[in-house]
């Protein structure tokens, strides 16, 4: 419970820095709108009709250099959008840490002069995807458990990537290593803030999704569809809230492990209790 409170603290100390830059929020728009675009393409080039997607479920079946070719390609360019706007926000979070006042031109700006290194991040994570995709549909069950396994080290190992290749402009290989190094030191908060920021969203989902229940079964029949788009727009607006705040806090907690220096706006006691029992 003290780990869950101080997580707590952490996200509030995260909310203050997204108040004093609120244009933080136009990146997780922008990558939500970008990432629409993208699959609107893609269903129009591959499953335009449904005699397409017919013939895309048998290419799937009959040749899959194809079929994994195509779903490399989406993974790259669905983690060059992601990473894109996320060191965007990284940037900007940064900036407001270290006192100066950041814009939405200066982020664009910042991501955009390490795109090679998104773009490196994104291939190999793509990669990794794609080889954890053909282990999980050649293994069955098996498959599927050693992918979950491997997946959670691997969202572990790389918490803290992002604001490594964005502020010291490392590339992907060296920013994991690193990360995997800085992890050593913070696992158990990170593991814990991770958990605490799914725990945050729950909180803020489930009241949402009671009262809309009751006010379509009180209603009738006739506002299902309305409030069923309601919770899904007001889904994805707690979904990129609560995604930039632990952006954030990824910010806060490289910086205070990387320098020793307590970001503005965070209480060096939460910082300090993530990792002390590591750095003992």
């Amino acid at each position: 419970m003290g780990k869950f409170s101080r997580t707590f603290s952490l996200l509030k100390a995260s909310w203050d820095i997204l108040k004093a830059d609120k244009e933080m929020l136009v990146f997780p728009v922008l990558s939500l709108l970008v990432t629409i675009f993208f699959y609107l393409i893609v269903y129009m080039l591959a499953f335009g009709s449904v005699s397409s997607l017919v013939n895309f479920q048998y290419v799937q079946r009959s040749s899959h250099l194809t079929y994994y070719i195509i779903l490399f390609l989406v993974y790259f360019c669905n983690y060059v959008i992601a990473v894109f706007f996320n060191s965007a926000v990284v940037a900007c979070a940064y900036v407001r840490m270290n006192g100066k006042n950041p814009t939405v031109s200066f982020g664009f700006r910042a991501a955009w002069s390490r795109i090679h290194l998104i773009i490196g991040w994104s291939f190999f994570a793509a990669t990794i995807g794609l080889l954890l995709a053909m282990v999980e549909e050649r293994l069955g069950k098996i498959g599927r458990l050693i992918t979950s396994v491997f997946e959670i080290g691997w969202a572990l190992a790389g918490f803290l990537v992002i604001p490594i290749f964005v502020i010291e402009k490392k590339g992907p290989i060296e920013a994991l290593k690193d990360s995997a190094k800085l992890l050593k030191k913070t696992w158990g908060e990170n593991l814990i803030s991770g958990v605490g920021f799914g725990v945050v969203s729950l909180i803020l989902v489930i009241p949402a999704v009671i009262i809309m229940i009751l006010i379509t079964s009180m209603a009738g029949p006739g506002f299902g569809v309305p409030m069923i788009i309601t919770m899904v727009f007001y889904f994805v607006v707690v979904s990129m809230l609560v995604s930039v705040l632990k952006t954030i806090f990824q910010v806060a907690l490289y910086q205070y492990t990387r320098t020793n220096q307590v970001p503005d706006g965070f209480d060096e006691t939460d910082l300090l209790s993530a990792i002390e029992s590591k750095w003992k």
